[in-house]
Formats: C-alpha cells, sequence, structure tokens
C-alpha cells in the first residue's frame, strides 16, 4: 500500500537522530551507503538533511502491511540516493531501512 503523504513529521525524525535512537539497516543502508562512499555519520547526517521537497510517498512494509516507511530522493557528492526509514515505536528508534543509489533518476 502506498500514499502521498509522510508518515514521520521531519521533526520527529531529527528528534530520534538528536537522541542517538537512529540504526541504518547494516545489510541495505550501512553496506550499499559504504559502497557508494558514505560512512555510518554521512548516512544519518543526510537522513538529518532531508527537506519536505524531497519526499516521494510512503509505503507499507512488504512483509507487514501495518508498518509504514517514508521514501525520499535526495543528493549527496553528486550522486542521487534513495532512502527509506520507518520507526519502531516500543523503543522509539528511527531505523533506515535503504540507502542506495537511486536508479530512476
Amino acid at each position: 500500500m502506498e500514499k502521498n503523504t509522510k508518515h514521520y513529521p521531519l521533526k520527529l525524525v531529527r528528534e530520534l537522530i538528536d537522541e542517538g535512537s537512529v540504526i541504518p539497516s547494516y545489510h541495505n543502508a550501512t553496506i550499499p551507503g559504504q559502497s557508494l562512499g558514505f560512512s555510518k555519520t554521512e548516512i544519518i547526517e543526510i537522513v538529518y538533511s532531508l527537506t519536505n521537497e524531497e519526499f516521494q510517498k510512503s509505503m507499507t512494509q512488504y512483509d507487514d502491511n501495518k508498518i509504514w516507511q517514508d521514501v525520499y530522493h535526495t543528493n549527496s557528492k553528486n550522486i542521487s540516493i534513495y532512502l527509506k526509514f520507518k520507526t519502531v515505536k516500543s523503543k522509539p528508534l528511527l531505523v533506515i531501512t535503504s540507502f542506495k543509489k537511486n536508479d530512476d533518476e
């Protein structure tokens, strides 16, 4: 399922990062990010600096249609980036679920 409105306000995303409550998925964010030349810290900084204009869509997680993820397209180091994140309410925690080169642009 998809929608064209953000599920997570960027203010909340920044608050969670400021609190240190953020983790990039190792296989889907950290490793692909490093292959593009980004450190884990830089990946988190890029998420922190997102703007509303870079928002693309919200979509449910493939294996659980109750969990929403927000998708953004941004640029850094002259690379077009596709990234996706969700929050875990029980912690609270921001999980960067995808960080990769955006092949659509």
